[in-house]
């Protein structure tokens, strides 16, 4: 029996009407999941000395087992690649880093770390206003660096690590639209639960070209010492000198990755002579039976007392450090005095020690204190059980005044 037209109506009026209550539903189920895996990431977090002055937690434990994601070096670039007004630039580098966020499934809430890099020092104090308005009680640990950016006129460039609810168990590097292109292509890259090693930065000399492959070849050799692979790599950081080489080296990289995006690269211009140090970050599958944390050098590579060449994390809790600063326009030798012993309290505050560190940046902004970090590294850390590190002389930290600042990882004991 065939139905009238008023029939076929209603039929498909009270189909459209289903469909779209089903609709409404899932898109209800799937905000309200959102909260509830934001609020369930969060809970992973265990903040220490959360301070509004300084926009930032001091140390931040990640308590469970939770996938991290590493966002790429965001600038205040629309969709096209082009800069925007400089009185927006704060606001819009921080737009951005929400949609990778949401794209990364995380959330402002589950932000361990901040990477800021500014072109003035007199740029920190809005974006520690921003981080403020933004965060609320959530502040994540957060360090500073102060130089050229890799788009010319920016004042500021960011990088976020924040617990993801991802449950993938593999790399995972993804590229956005609707966001201006990055280094590598990749707008993030998931790091999944598990072990991990951190790849202290090792130079090259000669043109950036050749300082660049050679330093890939080394890379690429601690991989096969790690019994990894390339599409295991997390992160990727570069030190170039100067900025404007900043292309070449990133080519370099992408031609390792032909078959997709390779993981983020974050980029900061150095001011030593070497033309490029890269570090990189490494997913390692699952072992049992070994301890919490492992200081490597692989063969053929120089043992150092200051930092490790590897350090593989097989288990404890890891601890994100803010950039740590002295007093201002003190010496460098007493603000590096200053450092350590806010360093230890943190650590120790963690549930952690200096014999459990596993990632160092040491950002230097005078010749004076980058000798005298380099005798009390030897001083404070057990030269077996040294992080691994990059040291870059810079154009500042920051902060006017400070002349040094110490950006750490560590892991809980057990």
């Amino acid at each position: 029996m065939s139905m009238t037209k008023q029939q076929t109506f209603h039929c498909e009026f009270s189909i459209t009407k289903s469909l779209s209550a089903v609709r409404l539903i899932m898109m209800v189920w799937m905000a309200l999941w959102g909260l509830f895996a934001a609020e369930l990431t969060a809970a992973e977090l265990q903040r220490f000395e959360v301070a509004e002055a300084k926009a930032r937690s001091g140390a931040i434990v990640v308590k469970g087992s939770a996938a991290l994601v590493h966002t790429a070096q965001l600038l205040p670039l629309d969709a096209y690649g082009k800069l925007g007004d400089t009185n927006q630039h704060v606001e819009a580098v921080f737009n951005l880093l929400d949609k990778v966020l949401e794209a990364a499934q995380a959330s402002r809430e589950t932000v361990v770390k901040l990477n800021l890099y500014v072109a003035r020092d007199d740029v920190t104090a809005g974006v520690r206003a921003e981080i403020n308005r933004r965060f609320g009680q959530n502040l994540p640990a957060v360090a500073f660096v102060r130089g050229n950016l890799p788009q010319k006129g920016a004042l500021l460039a960011l990088d976020a690590v924040a617990v993801s609810s991802s449950n993938s168990d593999k790399i995972e590097s993804v590229q956005l639209l609707g966001i201006h292109p990055v280094p590598g292509g990749s707008h993030y890259t998931i790091l999944p639960a598990g072990r991990k090693a951190y790849v202290s930065g090792l130079a090259g000399e000669g043109t950036t070209q050749a300082a660049t492959e050679s330093v890939l070849k080394q890379l690429w050799d601690t991989l096969s010492f790690l019994e990894a692979k390339p599409e295991q790599i997390a992160q990727f950081k570069v030190f170039v000198n100067p900025m404007t080489e900043q292309q070449v080296v990133v080519d370099a990289i992408k031609q390792r990755f032909p078959q997709g995006p390779a993981p983020v690269i974050h980029l900061v211009e150095w001011m030593t002579a070497s033309p490029v140090e890269i570090e990189m970050i490494v997913a390692l599958p699952k072992a049992e039976g070994l301890p919490v944390v492992e200081y490597l050098t692989p063969p053929g590579a120089k043992a150092s007392p200051v930092f490790s060449r590897v350090v593989r994390v097989n288990g404890g809790r890891e601890v994100y450090l803010s950039g740590l600063y002295g007093e201002q326009n003190t010496m460098g030798e007493a603000q590096l005095a200053t450092i350590f012993l806010e360093m230890k309290r943190l650590v120790e505050a963690a549930g952690s020690d200096f014999r459990h560190m596993v990632k160092a940046t040491y950002y230097v902004a005078s010749d004076v204190t980058n000798r005298r970090l380099t005798t009390i590294r030897t001083e404070q850390f057990d030269p077996n059980r040294a992080p691994a590190a990059s040291k870059a002389a810079v154009l500042g930290t920051g902060l006017t005044g400070r002349m040094v600042t110490l950006d750490m990882i560590t892991v809980t004991k057990e």
